[in-house]
């Protein structure tokens, strides 16, 4: 296989300097440098006619540029097999097709943090755009602080999205760069839609179902989206866990959150959701730079109950409240999350369906006590 050095320049870095609104754009010696990859020519991306958002159904907006370029392999990445697998997976990421819900059995595990540093991950290694959601449901959410400031909200773009669909929210034209002026801009490009902070008769933080919905008329203008789902105690929570292509579970990397991660797995397989923990990746979050030796042999034992289990070890720049770039991170550190992709990646199902949007209609049509903890 040839050796491919492909330039940075691609359709994110296109769109994200036409949106207007969107946060700060990716700053000058904000990417990182690159190195000669071995990768496989990403796959060809379909052309599509233009549709207007507007439409009824999911739509597919013109992202024939996407795939025109390879991305370099960061040179702060470093070789090797994984890192190699890692690229050539994400250069054959189809746009729309890979949709990533990262949960959690406690708050405060790290999770938002975590969608950040994969986000940036996958962004530095695609050609096409990855965008995270703030899905928490929350007037507060820790995605705002991993990313530059911005005044646009994921309230923003649900409205948005909304009134462009007919529905009874101020008007407004949502085309493909008003949506991107939704976002906000990490160091490494990973595009986000971060938490409504206002509780007001005009603004609020979405609901789940009303974010989900956007999401689906959003995916097709990314490569991969990561949902920052609620913690997993509530019944809709764990059900959207069943539709997204990779469910991710944080944990903590102390005796009590991994424990409350293997009951949480007990739960969904009682419940007759065992597809979702084979299929979920787990992801330890060091807070200390020492975690205890039994945390270590919990990680052990519950990696053998699902498809894959990351430790992230503990990092200085991922424990301060600001804008995750990978080149400040430790060799550690990214290498886990390198390790963390890479498994995500090779348990993306081949074939996408309409898993998210089935899930968003048993959830749209659920009744009340659905709402309950699973049992």
């Amino acid at each position: 296989m040839p050796d491919v050095v492909a330039p940075r320049a691609t359709a994110r870095t296109a769109a994200a300097r036409s949106s207007s609104g969107a946060g700060r754009p990716r700053q000058p010696g904000a990417v990182l440098a690159g190195r000669r990859a071995t990768a496989v020519p990403p796959a060809a991306a379909p052309v599509h006619a233009n549709p207007s958002i507007a439409d009824a159904r999911p739509v597919a907006l013109p992202i024939a540029a996407v795939a025109a370029a390879q991305p370099m392999v960061p040179r702060e990445f470093g070789g090797g097999p994984t890192i190699d697998r890692l690229w050539q997976a994400a250069a054959q990421l189809p746009p729309g097709g890979t949709l990533l819900g990262v949960s959690s059995a406690d708050g405060g595990v790290g999770r938002s943090t975590l969608v950040a540093a994969l986000g940036g991950v996958l962004a530095s290694a695609t050609a096409g755009l990855v965008l995270a959601v703030d899905a928490t449901c929350r007037s507060w959410g820790g995605l705002t602080e991993r990313v530059h400031d911005g005044d646009r909200t994921v309230w923003d773009a649900v409205v948005a999205l909304a009134a462009a669909n007919g529905q009874p929210h101020p008007a407004s034209h949502a085309d493909a760069d008003t949506v991107l002026g939704c976002t906000r801009s990490s160091p490494t490009g990973l595009r986000a839609l971060v938490a409504e902070p206002s509780r007001t008769a005009a603004r609020r933080p979405p609901v789940l179902r009303e974010t989900t919905t956007a999401v689906e008329r959003l995916r097709p203008l990314f490569a991969a989206t990561l949902l920052d789902l609620p913690v997993a105690d509530v019944r809709p929570a764990w059900e959207y866990l069943a539709g997204v292509n990779v469910p991710i579970l944080v944990a903590r990397a102390g005796v009590d959150s991994i424990r409350h991660t293997q009951h949480l797995l007990t739960q969904l397989r009682a419940a007759g959701l065992d597809r979702i923990a084979d299929r979920t990746v787990v992801a330890v979050v060091a807070t200390a730079p020492s975690p205890p030796s039994d945390a270590r042999a919990l990680c052990r034992q519950t990696a053998g109950r699902v498809g894959a289990l990351v430790q992230v070890p503990y990092d200085p720049h991922l424990a301060r409240a600001e804008p995750i770039d990978l080149r400040r991170t430790r060799r550690a550190t990214r290498r886990a999350l390198l390790e963390l992709a890479a498994a995500c990646l090779a348990r993306r199902p081949t074939t996408t369906g309409a898993a998210m949007e089935a899930a968003t209609t048993a959830n749209q049509a659920a009744p009340p006590e659905s709402q309950r903890r699973p049992s």
